[in-house]
């Protein structure tokens, strides 16, 4: 008997499903009775968490299929206004208020369009998609990012500062960390009260910084401290930049999801953004 139990033990240790000890009637068969309640016990626990598990996974996997869905056919009419407004705006109508009102709908879409990619962009970053890792110069990715917002910084009088204290090269997924920046960099874009915007790409205690600077306007006390929550937006009324909200959401995530430190400072006019990460 004793030899029965220890088998079965040790296929406990792999299976839930090892067999009853047969009882017999001395002290190795009252043991042998406890042990069949408590692998059974055990067996009728798991089966639950199993069960459980699954219902949890096939929920999740509903809800990423439907946020995909409705995003992707959120994206299709948006396409087709956007490009209807673009014809429109190529005819010569004299009336002032159809002019606004087909500029309007262009500017409207392109928001609209904007607010679903990064929708699509949480709903991509939720789901196990398989993506491979390389090495990314983070002083060579903010240079492009700053060129490729170059309109908007001409336009508005905007002077970026970049400071490069050191060059900082990490293994990561390429698209998540440009994704961070560029969040960060169109943030102050769209909120700095100062023309000068100052970025310092550096070292500290062996690891790399991101750190973005510049003035903004007294925010409310209520969100003061979940700027990096969804949906959080600061007052950019007076200029004609839209906001989803998200922006500062998505870098929080993706800095989560490859454990790099994100946080800001605030200082009276002024902001400060500072992302930190290994130095590779």
């Amino acid at each position: 008997p004793i030899n029965e139990l220890s088998e079965s033990m040790n296929d406990l240790s792999k299976s839930i499903d090892s067999k009853d000890i047969i009882n017999s009637n001395d002290e190795i068969g009252e043991l042998s009775k406890s042990y069949n309640l408590m692998k059974n016990k055990i067996k009728d626990q798991m089966e639950i968490i199993i069960e459980e598990k699954e219902k949890v996974e096939e929920l999740q996997k509903v809800s990423r299929e439907f946020f995909n869905n409705a995003t992707h056919e959120l994206k299709t009419p948006l396409t087709a206004i956007r490009g209807y407004s673009q014809m429109l705006q190529d005819e010569n109508f004299e009336d002032e208020f159809v002019l606004r009102a087909v500029e309007r709908i262009e500017e409207e879409s392109i928001k609209m369009n904007k607010l679903v990619e990064k929708l699509l962009m949480i709903s991509r970053e939720e789901a196990l998609v398989q993506v491979y890792s390389e090495e990314v110069n983070i002083n060579k990715m903010t240079k492009r990012i700053i060129e490729a917002f170059h309109n908007q910084i001409r336009d508005r009088g905007y002077n970026i500062s970049l400071s490069e204290k050191a060059e900082i090269k990490i293994i990561v997924i390429k698209e998540e960390v440009e994704s961070v920046l560029t969040n960060l960099i169109e943030n102050s874009l769209k909120y700095s009260t100062t023309k000068d915007i100052n970025i310092e790409i550096g070292i500290d205690e062996g690891k790399g910084h991101f750190k973005i600077y510049n003035g903004v306007d007294k925010i409310k006390d209520e969100i003061k401290d979940i700027l990096l929550e969804p949906f959080i937006k600061g007052d950019n009324k007076d200029r004609q930049i839209s906001s989803s909200g998200l922006g500062l959401y998505i870098c929080k995530r993706l800095c989560e999801k490859n454990n790099f430190n994100i946080y800001y400072n605030l200082e009276k006019d002024y902001i400060e953004f500072v992302v930190k990460f290994d130095k590779n």
